[in-house]
């Protein structure tokens, strides 16, 4: 979890990478967090340079795969991701974007990257694509799915069952090298590293 201090300067990095949830304890565990959950493994596993807070939104500015880079969870929920991200881009001077969220379309463990395109259902995709104006922004998308419930609001805002939190992880895992290899390496060899990943059936959501 990320906590933050009064930063000195703006920094100017690279790259912009967003991990897409909503704030508080009692969401910490659900299937909407994913992208907190990335963030915060990523603030976790590379050298943090500062934390700030800055438009709405908790943020690390580290060193990730060689790159200068803020990593952000917004703290406006997530139908209302759009607002943070566009502030964050024009105070950063327009860095290179990567959102990371949760994905019903896409079976638990299973982890999808995508230079552009609709926000697929995806609400808070959907608000910073109208915000932005464009889809051009690379998205690391980490399946949840398939839903086990009619409510789909319900079933994204349910935790994960203790059985699924070893493929959690491993997604979670897989989720990092795709955005080290994004950031250090380009698009086209991350993808080839997703094409290349068979999830196991694991759990219900297997």
């Amino acid at each position: 979890m990320f906590f933050w201090f009064r930063r000195r300067r703006t920094p100017r990095p690279e790259w912009l990478v967003v991990g897409l949830g909503n704030p508080g304890l009692k969401y910490a565990p659900t299937r909407h967090n994913l992208g907190f959950m990335l963030a915060d493994r990523l603030g976790d596993e590379f050298r943090k340079l500062s934390r700030f807070a800055l438009c709405d939104a908790q943020c690390l500015h580290l060193r990730l795969a060689g790159k200068d880079a803020v990593v952000a969870k917004p703290q406006s929920y997530m139908n209302l991701s759009g607002g943070p991200v566009a502030c964050l881009m024009e105070k950063l001077s327009q860095p290179k974007l990567l959102v990371a969220c949760d994905d019903v379309n896409l079976p638990l463990g299973t982890v999808r990257l995508r230079a552009r395109g609709s926000a697929g259902g995806h609400k808070g995709l959907k608000d910073i694509i109208e915000k932005l104006g464009s889809e051009e922004f690379l998205r690391v998308r980490i399946g949840c799915g398939p839903p086990t419930i009619p409510d789909l609001a319900e079933f994204v805002l349910s935790p994960f069952e203790e059985e699924e939190w070893p493929l959690v992880r491993q997604a979670l895992e897989l989720a990092r090298d795709l955005v080290v290899k994004a950031l250090a390496e380009g698009l086209e060899s991350a993808t080839l590293r997703v094409e290349d990943y068979q999830p196991p059936n694991h759990g219900k959501g297997g």
